[in-house]
């Protein structure tokens, strides 16, 4: 995983890809499906992390519309939390 995020550091930011998770976001509320994701070289943050760790077998179920969130890292049902942090107790 540590050689593929390196490998991938320096990619260019996916903007066009925010504008694809926005029109997605739009059809499902208007009731539109959604189309084959289409991959390509750039990432957005949530993007570089879910191929990350799918370099580890870890599989990240993307949101039923189509794309890969940091809540969707949070609510996987297969994956639990193993810390927490009280950031109300810090100095």
């Amino acid at each position: 995983m540590a050689q593929f995020a390196v490998d991938r550091f320096a990619r260019p930011y996916d903007e066009e890809g925010i504008a694809r998770i926005t029109a997605r976001i739009v059809g499902a509320f208007i009731g539109f499906k959604k189309g084959e994701i289409k991959r390509n070289d750039e990432y957005i943050c949530s993007e570089y992390v879910f191929e990350c760790y799918k370099q580890l077998g870890l599989n990240i179920a993307y949101d039923k519309r189509g794309f890969v969130a940091p809540a969707d890292f949070a609510n996987d049902a297969n994956k639990s939390l193993l810390w927490e942090l009280d950031v109300a107790r810090l100095p």
